[in-house]
């Protein structure tokens, strides 16, 4: 499971497998002088270790009421909370600064140091801390495990890799390692490594839904819809509020163009009764997006999308841009794509990594409509830089790389680049020839002759 941007209900990766606060080792010293308030947080982070975070939230929230002066229950129940309660969130975040850290132990010291600066958005802190830390505790797994994430974020696939590796080697159980094994060779295009890593994952842990689920984006990048669709049904079998595996179930019955079967997930989903509204509304916004998409009626699109759902199409909204532009509200496309770029400079002034992916669904976006309004060779320049900074990092931004060669393919036809464009579809079958059917030339998504621009029509 990675969660991050969005195409259109589609969550894209940006935080890689989830940065989550996970399973550290039993000996770990906690300040409190409750053992029962102890044993709750150890067992909210086994749960974040599955990464089941309202399990772990829960967790947190008894050994708070166990001992309510407890630094670190606070610290990881602001880590897992998923709910929209800011005010409860700034309260313990408020405690944990005011804190005596003098009074914590040196493993509680750099939780609380290492996550404060990553909320206030300073890397560069972040990473000292971390560097510290692991200079006196080289075994100290939790602190690897920080280390691989803000790697695959940078993203650094080589060291990534190599951090990985050895958070195994100090810690054999650490699962998740196996996770953004998985991942960091899925980003590369290295598929069979990544499916080889993802089953190891699955068969380490094979009562535990992400293993299922992560198996599933691969299977879904490459177009092997029908095994996907049964490795989110086991993960959601697991564990029924694994409501990630719901979505991503979504898309695949988007790109079979499966209306049927995207209106018997979403009843599904609801009837289960696991999942927040505002992950059904996402969906339900998402099929409908999706009908009028594949039916090509792009005014019908654009409406599905402005009655309501531009509050869920997060900070990439692909496919509402696709529809803007397609209608002919290049207004509206335009604003669209003043989302990411707000982000962008926000992370910038932070000098956050992750950026890239912004970056490049930016770029895809201005592509799309300098292609729709004719302007073929601005269109090249664009898509060619989504192209560099994209990867296959899971389902969202590695299908997102695949539409951006097809993007890319009509602009070059359209520029008088044939032989590229030819190679670049060639590349996209090779991945998912099955996503052709939909985006390729003559697909009911292919992007159409421009059409002149208009006044919105709601």
């Amino acid at each position: 499971m990675r969660r991050g941007l969005w195409i259109a209900g589609l969550a894209v990766p940006l935080l890689g497998a989830a940065v989550a606060v996970v399973a550290l080792r039993p000996q770990r010293q906690w300040t409190s002088d409750s053992a029962d308030a102890i044993a709750e947080v150890t067992r909210g982070l086994q749960a974040e270790m599955k990464l089941y975070k309202n399990e772990a939230a829960a967790h947190y929230e008894r050994a708070l009421e166990l001992d309510p002066s407890f630094v670190a229950a606070k610290l990881m129940l602001a880590g897992a909370m998923q709910s929209k309660d800011k005010q409860r969130l700034e309260q313990l975040l408020a405690d944990v600064r005011a804190a005596d850290l003098d009074h914590l132990s040196a493993e509680e010291r750099f939780l609380v140091r290492y996550h404060l600066a990553k909320r206030d958005h300073q890397p560069s802190e972040a990473a000292r801390v971390i560097e510290r830390h692991l200079a006196e505790r080289p075994d100290d797994a939790y602190a690897l495990y920080s280390r691989c994430t803000d790697l695959w974020l940078q993203p650094d696939w080589e060291a990534a890799e190599r951090c990985n590796r050895e958070l195994l080697r100090v810690d054999p159980n650490w699962v998740l390692a196996y996770n953004y094994l998985g991942y960091i060779a899925m980003a590369q295009g290295r598929f069979d490594e990544a499916e080889k890593n993802f089953l190891a994952y699955k068969y380490i842990a094979p009562d535990q839904a992400n293993p299922h689920d992560s198996l599933g984006e691969l299977y879904t990048l490459l177009g092997r819809y029908e095994e996907a669709a049964a490795e989110f049904d086991e993960a959601l079998r697991v564990r029924p509020d694994f409501c990630a595996s719901y979505e991503h179930l979504l898309l695949v019955a988007n790109l079979k163009a499966d209306s049927a079967m995207a209106d018997a997930l979403i009843a599904r989903a609801e009837a289960a009764g696991q999942c927040d509204e505002m992950v059904i509304a996402s969906m339900r916004c998402n099929a409908a997006l999706w009908r009028h998409l594949l039916a090509s009626d792009w005014d019908g699109a654009w409406r599905a999308a402005a009655g309501g759902c531009l509050d869920h199409v997060g900070k990439l909204p692909i496919l509402v841009h696709r529809a803007a532009t397609l209608s002919g509200r290049l207004a509206e496309a335009k604003a669209l794509e003043d989302k990411p770029r707000k982000v962008l400079e926000k992370m910038n002034a932070s000098l956050e990594s992750g950026g890239e992916e912004l970056q490049a669904g930016l770029a895809h976006m201005e592509g799309v409509r300098l292609l729709v309004q004719g302007d073929a060779a601005g269109a090249v320049v664009q898509l060619d830089a989504a192209e560099h900074k994209l990867a296959f990092r899971g389902e969202g931004q590695g299908i997102l790389k695949l539409l951006n060669r097809l993007a890319l393919a009509q602009a070059l036809q359209e520029a008088g680049g044939r032989e590229r464009a030819a190679a670049l579809l060639g590349a996209v079958a090779e991945v998912n020839p099955r996503l052709i059917e939909l985006f390729g030339d003559r697909g009911a998504l292919h992007l159409a002759k421009p059409v002149p621009a208009r006044r919105d029509r709601r």
